[in-house]
């Protein structure tokens, strides 16, 4: 569409006015040689497009035109500016005078004023000054008209893409006058408050949020993060807050303001999304088939869907943390927070704003607003308090309130916080004994230990380790790129005959060393941590010790060549009875010289794995 036929009937009053006036037929073309408007018999012509060699077509692909006050055509029939126009024999037309109209200094359209009679031209021509300068006006007029309206164009798209993006936010969104009086509110707002639109505008908006200073220049410093009730139904919420005050008018210094907000609950399943929740692991993704393992996962599995308080025993890296997630991930809280925190990682001093959180002031170098603890962060769910044996005596006593109020107040505060959590609670400790110490009060010891479990050490999972060793050579082999197919035989042995003290984790992180060393198609004696191997060494020579672990490699393979033979079907039986390719068996052969002759010399014998 053309500008002027954007604006089509104001230029139809302005014909109207300007034929009102003066006695000639007025017409208004646009760029595309459309009659826009017109008088006379040109108002019944309106849309007519007069095409190639009008006098229209001709000025306007002249660029000179535009730097023209206006254009007089006399005689038309006899003018050359007609010359190649399509409708020239049927014209009427005694003379023109025509105006260019331009905006954003390009020529849009025309204003022309004809005349049909000699008596017309003769009054155009006599009066061209007057004329020229009336038409130049009207057309700056019509000019003015098409930016206003290009401009409320722009103000209105602006203006509905701003309120697109406004309402598209998860947060509620309000604008109050100077007064606080709410003047508008997006798509979410209402929805948040739990209320109809037109119950929210027109509220003051200290009665949408009453903690608000009845001062609202408080936003003067684009004040944020404040924490502040708000009235949802005649019931109370903590929200997440910010604010600031805007100039509507800078002459009068009139000033409003414009808030933000979104309910505490929400920001904290943010937090928590962006800070790692656990994922989906539940009891049959704990690996292990051995009765201690299996029996102790079907008890968990019957009060997972309870919200009783249990207690986890058991020696550092038997995976406490894991039968915590599976119960969480197993109960009705399944799809809320599962928060772990470790009461001995933390220091004394920080591990109660940790747990319960501060408010704004309560200590040097808090944070503006506050913070929430675990605790806070933990409602609708799961906490999980690993080595609770290490928790101050004075922390004790507001952690069973926690337990048998549902309450607990930040540091600093004043107001008490209801928390709907689950706990479950770890410790490598004897409780008991540290309650006859007077290290840990045994009135919160009855409220942990509601439900009790034993998490078995690796030592008591004997059908296991070599299970666990596997799956995690798979891991490793993904996380680190590897294609190792197992362990070979010594190995195996060895894994089997030492007694984990580190318990999962140790196994873990022997793995996870033996693979990233490891250059076999299987993990060898040799790419396996040294103080495992020499421990188990120890335990089965007493006082006696392998001096290398070459040596402990090349006894095995002369064992398995006397038992096999040194033909070629004996050393690939030797091969696939160490684990090893038999590539790899004549390279061990090579390295430690072992040949016919070292087979038949009276070798001393060695550890038999």
């Amino acid at each position: 569409m053309s500008r002027l036929l954007a604006i089509q009937d104001f230029t139809q009053q302005m014909v109207d006015a300007i034929s009102a006036v003066i006695d000639f037929d007025v017409a208004i073309i646009d760029d595309s040689i459309s009659l826009v408007a017109g008088s006379g018999k040109y108002k019944n012509r309106i849309g007519y497009n007069y095409g190639k060699g009008s006098i229209t077509q001709k000025l306007l692909s002249d660029d000179a035109f535009a730097n023209q006050d206006f254009v007089l055509v006399q005689t038309p029939h006899f003018n050359d500016i007609c010359k190649d126009c399509e409708t020239r024999s049927d014209c009427d037309i005694n003379a023109a005078l025509i105006c260019s109209i331009n905006y954003s200094k390009k020529v849009v359209g025309t204003l022309s004023l004809f005349a049909t009679n000699e008596s017309q031209s003769e009054t155009i021509v006599r009066k061209i000054d007057k004329l020229s300068c009336f038409l130049t006006k009207i057309s700056a007029l019509i000019s003015s008209k098409i930016g206003e309206k290009e401009m409320h164009e722009q103000a209105s798209f602006m203006d509905n893409k701003f309120t697109t993006v406004i309402n598209s936010v998860n947060e509620g969104v309000v604008a109050f006058d100077e007064d606080g009086v709410i003047t508008q509110c997006n798509k979410s707002g209402p929805k948040m408050l739990k209320k109809d639109l037109p119950q929210v505008l027109g509220q003051h908006i200290t009665s949408i949020f009453p903690n608000l200073p009845k001062d609202i220049s408080i936003l003067e410093k684009n004040a944020s993060n404040f924490e502040l009730s708000c009235n949802e139904n005649g019931k109370s919420h903590k929200t997440s807050f910010s604010g600031t005050m805007i100039s509507f008018d800078q002459s009068s210094g009139r000033k409003g303001g414009l808030i933000s907000f979104r309910c505490v609950a929400k920001v904290h399943n943010v937090i928590l999304k962006n800070n790692g929740q656990p994922g989906t692991l539940v009891f049959d993704n704990i690996q292990g088939s051995s009765k201690a393992i299996l029996d102790i996962k079907e008890r968990m599995k019957r009060v997972a869907f309870t919200d009783s308080t249990i207690l986890l025993y058991g020696e550092s890296g038997t995976g406490k943390e894991l039968f915590a997630q599976a119960v969480h991930n197993e109960s009705h809280r399944g799809n809320g927070p599962f928060i772990p925190i470790n009461c001995g990682a933390i220091p004394e001093l920080l591990l109660e704003s940790e747990l319960f959180g501060y408010e704004e002031g309560a200590f040097t170098g808090a944070k503006r607003g506050g913070k929430p603890g675990k605790f806070e962060l933990a409602h609708g769910g799961t906490i999980f308090l690993d080595e609770i044996g290490d928790m101050p005596l004075h922390l004790q006593v507001k952690l069973l309130r926690v337990l048998q109020e549902k309450k607990f107040e930040r540091v600093g505060g004043v107001n008490s916080i209801w928390t709907d959590i689950r706990l479950v609670a770890a410790t490598n400790r004897n409780l008991e004994e540290m309650i006859k110490l007077g290290q840990f009060r045994n009135d919160l010891y009855y409220r942990l230990s509601v439900i009790p479990f034993i998490i078995p050490p690796l030592r008591e999972r004997d059908n296991d380790i070599l299970t666990l060793a596997r799956y995690f050579l798979e891991k490793f082999n993904t996380i680190l790129r590897k294609d190792i197919e197992g362990f070979d035989r010594v190995v195996e042995q060895i894994i089997e005959g030492y007694g984990w003290p580190g318990n999962v984790r140790e196994l873990e992180n022997a793995i996870e060393y033996a693979v990233n060393i490891e250059t076999d198609p299987v993990i060898t004696v040799r790419s396996f941590p040294p103080r495992i191997v020499d421990a188990v060494l120890r335990v089965n020579l007493g006082d006696q010790r392998v001096e290398t672990l070459e040596n402990l490699e090349r006894d095995a393979i002369i064992r398995a060549l006397r038992h096999y033979g040194m033909n070629t079907v004996g050393k690939e039986k030797v091969a696939r009875a160490l684990g090893i390719s038999l590539a790899t068996l004549y390279r061990k052969m090579k390295e430690f010289e072992i040949n016919i002759a070292s087979i038949s010399q009276n070798e001393k014998k060695t550890l038999s794995f």
